[in-house]
């Protein structure tokens, strides 16, 4: 019987991690430092060596010392070139308002993670379609699925859940309030714009036994706009993205969940990060116009490609450092099932790069 641990769980979300490396040459890492410190520049050099050594696999890995020159993640499409990106620098030198804006506002929590998710127009504006979305689910049983988690405290589960919701509610009242219908523009041109059809509730109040999930904005933004590496919709040059809002939000990159699923989509993420995936998950329903089709096939798609990361990295760290009776278990897991599983294993919290070095070291 299998029982998913935090070991066990961080494990696999590096062994997916490695396999999306090596399956992906041309990423672009990014990371940031803070007061002088230089603690995530020695853990990213740490893994560029660790690669090299023992895969032959060379990254690259950029400090980012300032996010106001491009505060978005964009999921690239064909019609990234420079022309266009000269004009997205339009839209985005206008969001370091939006920052001061909501850094006028009542708010005494941290809104690191404030990612929105969006979509950019021919006119290069952006239509918000809101932060993470929360969701709930029930915990996997020796019953049901087979397995369980053990090890994830339901009070910690809670606690997490509402400083998640927390953030999310701040900021759908923050998009409603100075957003929405075209009610932020510069000098008569607008800018952004909130679109709530797009929307998905999140749940009022946190429920026992449950685990919950959060739907980063761009993964809502890509099924909701049904984009493709040919731009949204039927041969229209617009492009999903996330907007790393708040001086808090200080990366400007993708999380490794968002990357596998973007690129998955055939729109990979122009940056990516090593930091948290915490609860990354999938909506269980969408309301565009596109119906569940979307949603359905870009998850299928997902679930391909992370069942091949995953048989990719295993065969990677095989022969490496870990501990024959931690690999024998994870090779006898049914493949079939990895993608759940890795699902539920992001709910135990954690920079990704921790989670590498961990499992390599």
């Amino acid at each position: 019987m299998f029982e998913l641990n935090e070991t066990l769980a961080n494990t696999i979300c590096a062994i997916i991690a490695l396999g999306y490396i090596k399956n992906n040459p041309k990423l672009h890492f990014v990371y940031t430092e803070k007061d002088g410190k230089t603690e995530e520049q020695d853990k990213h050099k740490k893994l560029q060596e660790l690669l090299q050594q023992k895969f032959n696999l060379t990254i690259i890995c950029t400090k980012q010392n300032e996010k106001t020159p491009n505060p978005l993640v964009i999921a690239k499409t064909k019609y990234i070139t420079a022309e266009t990106e000269e004009l997205i620098q339009d839209t985005v030198a206008h969001s370091a308002l939006l920052t001061d804006l909501i850094a006028n506002k009542e708010k005494t929590s941290s809104l690191k993670g404030a990612y929105i998710g969006g979509c950019i127009k021919p006119d290069t504006s952006i239509e918000f379609t809101g932060p993470s979305a929360l969701k709930l689910y029930p915990r996997p049983t020796k019953d049901k699925e087979g397995w369980e988690i053990i090890g994830l405290e339901n009070d910690k589960v809670k606690k997490s859940f509402e400083d998640a919701k927390d953030i999310s509610d701040f900021l759908n009242i923050f998009l409603k309030e100075n957003v929405y219908k075209d009610r932020y523009k510069i000098q008569n041109k607008t800018y952004f714009t909130y679109n709530p059809r797009y929307a998905s509730e999140t749940p009022a109040s946190f429920m026992d036994n449950h685990l919950f999930g959060s739907v980063h904005g761009l993964v809502w933004a890509i099924i909701n706009y049904n984009l493709t590496k040919s731009g949204v919709g039927s041969g229209k040059d617009q492009m999903c993205c996330e907007l790393a809002l708040s001086k808090d939000t200080d990366k400007v990159g993708s999380c490794i969940p968002c990357s596998i699923f973007a690129t998955s989509n055939g729109t990979p993420p122009n940056y990516t990060h090593f930091g948290r995936g915490d609860n990354w998950n999938f909506p269980d329903t969408v309301k565009s116009e596109h119906g569940n089709y979307a949603l359905t096939s870009k998850k299928n798609i997902w679930k391909d490609k992370v069942k091949s990361y995953f048989s990719c990295g295993l065969n990677m760290i095989g022969k490496n450092t870990m501990k024959a009776e931690v690999i024998a278990s994870l090779r006898a897991l049914e493949l079939e099932k990895i993608p759940d599983i890795f699902l539920h294993s992001l709910n135990f919290q954690g920079k990704f790069i921790d989670k590498i070095l961990n499992t390599l070291q």
